[in-house]
């Protein structure tokens, strides 16, 4: 508990992809009778703010000061959504994907019983970062990084860590 409780004082960078996680739950119907296609009945839906956010959420369960530093798209940006869910002692740093980016939402299909995933749809920018958001997360990481204890990275694979950042965390995280 001690080495626990001596992480309150560390200063903590979370650095990743926002996801929003969507959960529709349904009951299978069976094919339809127009088309071979598994039709379902709506039951429920859950929403959560996942990705890096889920992350800087449970580490501001064990240090009083963490910053979060992730990219929303613009169009569909969810911020709202995001906002309300990012812990009130985080400190939000958002940077802005181009205007067709919309943040990443991943929409999972779950059958009610025996909750399999029957499909998902992912909602999220196919495109590669543009070199002036890859220039903007580049100096943002350059004028923050030395502020923090720890830096922990989510990447999931979507494209925010080139090679140019990853070089700059590497260079410039103290852990």
């Amino acid at each position: 508990m001690n080495y626990l409780t001596g992480a309150r004082s560390l200063k903590v960078l979370a650095i990743g992809e926002t996801i929003i996680d969507e959960y529709l739950y349904c009951e299978p119907l069976g094919k339809t009778g127009k088309e071979p296609v598994l039709a379902a009945r709506f039951v429920s839906e859950d929403k959560f703010a996942g990705g890096t956010i889920a992350v800087a959420n449970h580490v501001a369960g064990f240090s009083d000061h963490v910053t979060l530093l992730t990219f929303l798209g613009q169009g569909n940006s969810q911020e709202g959504f995001v906002r309300r869910n990012v812990d009130d002692s985080i400190n939000g740093i958002y940077l802005y994907q181009h205007h067709d980016a919309p943040t990443i939402v991943k929409r999972r299909f779950i059958s009610n019983y025996p909750f399999q995933t029957l499909f998902e749809i992912y909602e999220m920018n196919d495109d590669d970062f543009k070199p002036e958001e890859t220039e903007a997360f580049c100096t943002k990481l350059e004028e923050i990084l030395p502020d923090f204890d720890l830096v922990i990275v989510t990447d999931y694979g979507h494209g925010m860590f080139g090679p140019e950042a990853v070089k700059i965390l590497c260079k410039n995280a103290q852990f």
